[in-house]
């Protein structure tokens, strides 16, 4: 029996997981941000909600916010939030960068509200 030692996640976190290539077994590091909460990060299944994160600043859509305090919140590179939300297994977390600030938290909300409508 293998037991998994895990860490607490909580909204906000920005973490680096495994995305894979598609068609293949070869998987990519790749920055994110927790969307669910500290109730739901503690659920039976391991599993997060995550959104993705991507240095290629240039092809952000209108709504997808660029991340103003980038090194604070643990990345190398200027960053936007992309409208892309998965839910992963917590085995796929490579490991935790950062938090993000208040004002970058706001701007995540907004661009919740204005791709789910919530």
């Amino acid at each position: 029996m293998r037991i998994v030692l895990t860490m607490p996640f909580f909204r906000n976190d920005v973490i680096v997981v495994k995305f894979p290539f598609a068609s293949s077994t070869i998987y990519k590091a790749r920055p994110a941000v927790v969307l669910s909460s500290e109730a739901y990060n503690l659920n039976r299944h391991r599993t997060l909600l995550i959104m993705a994160i991507s240095s290629k600043t240039d092809t952000a859509l209108p709504f997808e916010y660029s991340i103003e305090a980038w090194r604070e919140a643990g990345l190398l590179k200027p960053s936007v939030f992309k409208a892309a939300i998965a839910t992963i297994e917590e085995a796929y977390v490579i490991e935790k960068i950062g938090t993000l600030g208040k004002k970058d938290a706001r701007k995540l909300k907004e661009l919740l509200s204005q791709i789910i409508c919530i």
